[in-house]
C-alpha cells in the first residue's frame, strides 16, 4: 500500500491527488497494471495492489503515478507517502475500516467508503481474490467493532465536528441561518447534525436545488417531528445573496474546485456590513477559495483544522477502544493466516503440475530412445519408477510449503532452503 493522510500529508498536497469520484478512480486504476483497490476520503488517499516481491518498484510506481494525477514531482509525494508491505498493509486497512486510523475516532461513514471502494474495485475488475478477501475481511471487522463496542456508536462524524466548531464560535442556531452547500452524503449529515444541535433554519445550496431539498427532508424524517427545522433551498448562482445574509456556511460538495470564489466572498462581506462570516470547508478539494488576504471578520476552517470530536472516546471509553484494537489485530491474523494457506495450496498445486509434466516429458523420451522392443510389463516398471522418483523428490518441498502455511516456519527459516529446515527438526512428522 502508498498512501497519503492526514497526519502525513498537508491538504494542500492531498486534494491535489483526490480520488473522490467515480471517474477518477477508474481512471486511475485502468493505469495500474496489478490488481488493486483505491481508497480515497476527504483524509485519505491509499492504493493497495497485490503483486510479487519485489514490491519496492512497484511502491515507487505507484508513487510517480499519484504525482502524475496531482500535477506534482515524483518527490513531492514520496516526501508524503507511507509505504506499507504485507503484513503491515493488512493490519492498516482493517484497523482504517473500524476506524481507530480516523481523525475522528470511530467516524462510521469509514465503513462503508472502505466497502464502496471494494466494489468499485470490482465493477472494474481490478480486484483480485486477494484484495477482494482482505476488503471484504476488514469491512467485517469493522462490523464486529460497532457491534461489540460502544467505539462510534454516539455517530461521531466531521460533520457533527463542523457544527461544533460554529457553536463553539458563539453562534446560535436558534437565531441564525445556516447554508449547507452540496447534496451529497456529507451534505446531509451536515443537515442532520446540525438540525440536532438546534440550528431552525438550514438552505442547501446545491445546482440542483429541488434535488438537496428532497435529500435534507429525508435525512431529517423521523427526527424533526415538531416541524422545528424550516428547510430551504437555493441554487449555486445564488451564493452571493446567500452569504450576505446567513450566519454560518458549512461547504461539502464533490465538485473539482472552489464553489466559494473569494470575489464573492468579498462582496457578501461588503454587504454584510460588519458581519462576521463564519465558514467550515469539508470538502477536499476545498470548496472555498479564500481571499487574500483574509477579510476582517471571515473566518474559514478547513476539514484539517476541526478539533476531532471526542464523543466516541467520552462514550466507549479505554475499554472498548482496546476491545476494538483486539477484534482488529485478530482479523488481520486471521486473513493473513488464510492468504498463506491459499499461496501454499496455489504452490503446491502449480509445483505438481510442473512435476508431472516435466515426468511425463522425460519420460516419453526415454521410451522413443529404448525403441519398440520393451514389452508392456516393463514400460510399467519404468513408468512407476519415474512417478515413484517424482513423488520422492517433491517430498520435501511439499512439507516445506504445508509448513509455510501452518506457520511453522519462522521468516529467516522462509529465506533458507528446505534442508536446512528440515535439518532443524522443523518438518518432524
Amino acid at each position: 500500500m502508498v498512501g497519503l493522510d492526514w497526519r502525513s500529508a498537508p491538504l494542500a498536497v492531498r486534494e491535489r491527488l483526490q480520488l473522490g469520484r467515480e471517474d477518477q478512480v477508474l481512471h486511475f486504476l485502468g493505469q495500474l497494471p496489478w490488481p488493486a483497490v483505491v481508497l480515497a476520503t476527504c483524509h485519505r488517499v491509499e492504493v493497495y495492489v497485490h503483486v510479487a516481491a519485489p514490491v519496492e518498484p512497484v511502491l515507487a510506481e505507484l508513487e510517480r503515478l499519484l504525482a502524475g494525477r496531482g500535477g506534482l514531482s515524483p518527490a513531492a509525494v514520496t516526501a508524503h507517502a507511507i509505504r506499507r508491505n504485507g503484513e503491515a498493509a493488512v493490519r492498516h486497512l482493517v484497523e482504517v475500516a473500524c476506524g481507530l486510523q480516523s481523525a475522528v475516532l470511530g467516524e462510521p461513514q469509514i465503513l462503508g467508503q472502505v466497502r464502496a471502494a471494494l466494489e468499485l474495485a470490482r465493477r472494474a475488475q481490478r480486484a483480485d481474490w486477494a484484495l477482494h478477501r482482505l476488503f471484504e475481511r476488514a469491512v467485517h471487522a469493522g462490523k464486529e467493532v460497532r457491534t461489540q463496542t460502544r467505539l462510534g456508536r454516539g455517530g461521531p462524524s466531521l460533520a457533527r465536528a463542523a457544527v461544533r466548531r460554529l457553536a463553539e464560535a458563539g453562534l446560535d442556531g436558534a437565531r441564525e441561518e445556516l447554508v449547507v452547500v452540496g447534496s451529497g452524503e456529507m451534505a446531509m449529515l451536515a443537515v442532520r447534525e446540525a438540525a440536532a444541535a438546534g440550528w431552525r433554519r438550514i438552505i442547501v445550496c446545491a445546482r440542483r436545488p429541488d434535488q438537496a431539498l428532497a435529500r435534507a427532508e429525508a435525512a431529517l424524517a423521523g427526527r424533526d417531528r415538531a416541524g422545528a427545522v424550516a428547510l430551504g433551498a437555493r441554487a449555486i448562482g445564488e451564493m452571493e445573496e446567500l452569504l450576505a445574509g446567513c450566519g454560518a456556511v458549512i461547504s461539502a460538495t464533490t465538485a473539482p474546485g472552489p464553489v466559494i470564489l473569494a470575489p464573492v466572498l468579498r462582496r457578501a462581506l461588503e454587504r454584510r456590513a460588519g458581519r462576521r462570516l463564519c465558514v467550515v470547508d469539508l470538502a477536499v478539494p476545498r470548496d472555498v477559495e479564500v481571499p487574500d488576504p483574509l477579510p476582517a471578520g471571515l473566518h474559514v476552517w478547513s476539514v484539517d483544522e476541526l478539533v476531532p470530536a471526542g464523543d466516541s472516546v467520552a462514550l466507549s471509553g479505554p475499554e472498548d477502544l482496546e476491545r476494538a484494537r483486539a477484534l482488529a489485530a485478530g482479523e488481520a491474523a486471521a486473513y493473513l493466516e488464510w492468504y498463506r494457506q491459499r499461496r501454499a495450496v496455489d504452490a503446491l498445486r502449480d509445483l505438481r503440475r510442473q512435476a508431472d509434466a516435466i515426468r511425463e516429458e522425460e519420460l516419453a523420451l526415454a521410451l522413443r530412445r529404448l525403441g519398440d522392443g520393451l514389452s508392456e510389463a516393463q514400460r510399467e516398471v519404468l513408468a512407476r519408477m519415474a512417478h515413484r522418483l517424482t513423488n520422492k523428490l517433491l517430498h520435501l518441498p511439499m512439507l516445506y510449503l504445508k509448513a509455510v502455511a501452518a506457520g511453522e516456519v519462522t521468516q529467516e527459516e522462509h529465506r533458507a532452503p528446505p534442508q536446512a529446515v528440515s535439518s532443524a527438526g522443523r518438518l518432524a512428522g
